[in-house]
């Protein structure tokens, strides 16, 4: 295991800029994705994302930048372990180690995905389409769902590959509750465009930051048509007035000020469990890493 995050930190360390942002973004977005494709009998995380799909766009780049890791440990870990581990250190990086993630291993690859892209929450839907997936598909509780999208701190959307542009935050290489702060405080407008022929909408924020409907669609109750919301509580003139549900609930916590005596602790102490229920999607024997009570199931490193 050491050998595979030797290689993964050598990647890490090796980005600066935005080429780090976009390198930690797209591998927790690849860890993600692969996990988030169980249906509740197939997909799931399982070493394998259907690349052609639209949803997949991007993270053949990522695998390939994995594959060094993937092939160090062949025959000992399994191409979905190596995605997780890496996924793992990238949070904790990010977190400056705030942040502790158990790490399991035991997944099964699969070979053929064709098609389980399309299991992925739209951009464009709103809270409904993500409790579908999120809550009734997967397993998650409202409160776990927004947790988890508090993950989109680090990277940010391309036009070539989704048909949105921009990061989420400034400084997208920083695990914290960025997110959630600027979700609620900060100004947001809501744009749809055309993009290749399919409905974009963006909420465009202040200089290039960008929230995706989905985004708003868990602090925000949108469905009057409204077309501006955020700003710190303070109702904007056709603002969107803030959803009632526990994803919105969530979102709250997690924006409390305090660093990790506040909303920062409340959401990394949420996310923990709730990202390794998702990294385990799909199988039934996982096992921490090591067998000695001190380490056992901590994340390894290099």
């Amino acid at each position: 295991m050491e050998d595979a995050a030797a290689k993964i930190s050598e990647l890490l360390d090796s980005q600066s800029g935005q080429d780090r942002e976009n390198t930690f973004g797209g591998i927790v977005r690849l860890a993600f994705h692969d996990a988030g494709s169980f249906d509740g009998s197939s997909g799931g995380a399982d070493g394998c994302v259907d690349v052609n799909s639209d949803g997949n766009k991007g993270l053949d780049e990522v695998i390939t930048q994995l594959t060094p890791a993937v092939n160090e440990v062949s025959g000992r870990l399994s191409r979905g372990d190596v995605w997780a581990l890496a996924a793992n250190m990238v949070i904790e990086l990010a977190s400056n180690s705030a942040i502790q993630l158990d790490y399991q291993i035991g997944r099964v690859d699969a070979s053929d995905c064709t098609g389980h892209g399309d299991r992925h929450p739209d951009a464009e839907g709103d809270h409904s389409d993500i409790r579908d997936v999120m809550v009734t598909r997967l397993g998650f509780t409202e409160r776990e769902t927004a947790a988890l999208l508090g993950a989109h701190v680090l990277g940010r959307a391309t036009l070539s590959n989704s048909g949105y542009d921009g990061p989420w935050v400034p400084n997208s290489d920083r695990f914290n509750n960025r997110y959630y702060q600027d979700l609620l405080n900060r100004p947001w407008d809501k744009e749809v465009a055309s993009v290749e022929g399919k409905t974009r909408t963006t909420w465009d924020g202040p200089g290039n930051r960008i929230m995706l409907n989905t985004d708003m669609e868990i602090a925000f109750d949108t469905s009057s048509g409204c077309v501006r919301a955020g700003g710190g509580g303070r109702r904007r003139r056709n603002g969107c007035p803030r959803a009632t549900h526990d994803f919105s609930n969530a979102v709250t916590e997690f924006a409390q000020r305090g660093g990790m005596n506040g909303g920062m602790g409340v959401w990394f102490h949420a996310f923990a469990p709730a990202f390794k229920k998702l990294m385990a999607l799909g199988n039934s024997n996982l096992e921490c890493a090591y067998t000695d009570s001190v380490r056992n199931c901590r994340t390894p490193s290099s």
